[in-house]
This record gives C-alpha cells, structure tokens and sequence, in this order.
C-alpha cells in the first residue's frame, strides 16, 4: 500500500500537471470518498502520526521521565492537526467552489484535491517532525504546493481559465493555513498537555 502511496506522491510533487490529468481521468466516481480516505489519507495520517512519537523519542528534549508523556501528547495532536485540518481545508473549499466558481456542492471531491494538493505538505510536516531543525525550510518548501494546485485548477477541479487565478489564491491559502488554525485552537484551548507540544510551529519538539 505504502509503496503506492509514495510513488503516487512522487509523481504529484515532480510531475503536477501530468498527475492531476492522470488523477482526473482515472478519477470515475466523484461521490466514492470513502475509498480516497482508506487507502491514501488515513495510511498517511498514520505514518506521520508514528513518525511523531518516534521523532520525539530520537530528538530527546524532554527528561527520560517525561518523554513518553510528551510523546503520546505529540502524537494525538499530529494526529489532530492533520485529521482536523484536512475536513476544515475541505469543507472551507467545497464552500469557495460554490460560492466563488459556479461549482457543484461535492465535499467528497473536494477532499480528493485537498489530499492530494498537500501530498508535499504532509511529507515536509513528517520530516520536520523527525528533523526539526529543518522546520524552517519546510515553510518556504511548502510554497510550492501553490504550483501544485494551480496545476490542478483546470484538469481537476475544472475551474474556467480565466479563474484560475483566483482559484489558486484561494485554494492556497485554505490548504496552507488550515492545519495552522487547527494547531493554534489547540494551543488556545489547552495551556498544559497539548499545548505544551507543538506539530507545525518553530519551537516542536
């Protein structure tokens, strides 16, 4: 599964316009999410999830005795951050389409671009958990998500040319800042616990 996954990734992040076509066309049912979710989200959620716990572990910030606490923390929180911030991205988007573009109220598609528009965004969040000094370059990386998704406008999303433009400004910054928000409700809502860890901030782990 896994190797699949990565290779479909590869291509997104190298390829774009190649992959979205191939994306659209293999794409014959625009309601069934539910598969979308099984065999590319959720197995990707899970593997950032561990590389969470076991980055936490490798770094060693925390005392020995307070490491598999902070770790466990770490990991719900990532899993938070990416799960919640993936069905806001969605739904914010779906919501955009309609009202902005003419579109079909489709949230099921909407999360098939979504996850696959942030396929770079979520390899650069697992390395940065597991690297965090290189959490820096991730954000700058990240911007290259906005070619990815301006790829995408047309092929996929079958936006009219002459709103692409826009479409990609808003796509981007739902995509982009949505696991952002998600991690500063976390942080606003829990002083100790959750918000003593952080997933996309400078100052993780």
């Amino acid at each position: 599964m896994y190797k699949k996954i990565f290779q479909r990734i590869f291509v997104i992040i190298s390829q774009p316009a190649k992959s979205w076509n191939f994306l659209s066309a293999d794409d014959n049912d625009k309601e069934n999410g539910e598969a979308f979710l099984k065999s590319y989200i959720y197995p990707i959620f899970g593997l950032i999830t561990l590389i969470a716990f076991v980055g936490l572990f490798i770094n060693g910030k925390y005392e020995h005795a307070n490491r598999l606490e902070m770790a466990l923390l770490l990991t719900i929180k990532t899993f938070l951050v990416l799960f919640s911030g993936f069905f806001l991205a969605s739904f914010f988007l779906n919501k955009v389409v309609i009202k902005y573009f003419s579109g079909d109220d489709n949230f099921k598609y909407c999360q098939k671009f979504v996850g696959y528009a942030s396929s770079l965004i979520y390899v650069l969040i697992g390395i940065s958990l597991l690297l965090p000094w290189l959490k820096y370059f991730s954000y700058l990386f990240s911007l290259y998500t906005v070619y990815i998704i301006w790829n995408g406008s047309l092929s996929f999303m079958h936006i009219k040319e002459e709103m692409q433009v826009k479409f990609t400004a808003w796509a981007s910054v739902i995509i982009l800042f949505s696991p952002f928000l998600i991690e500063v409700f976390l942080n606003f809502l829990f002083d100790k616990g959750l918000g003593e860890v952080y997933v996309l901030f400078p100052n993780a782990n």
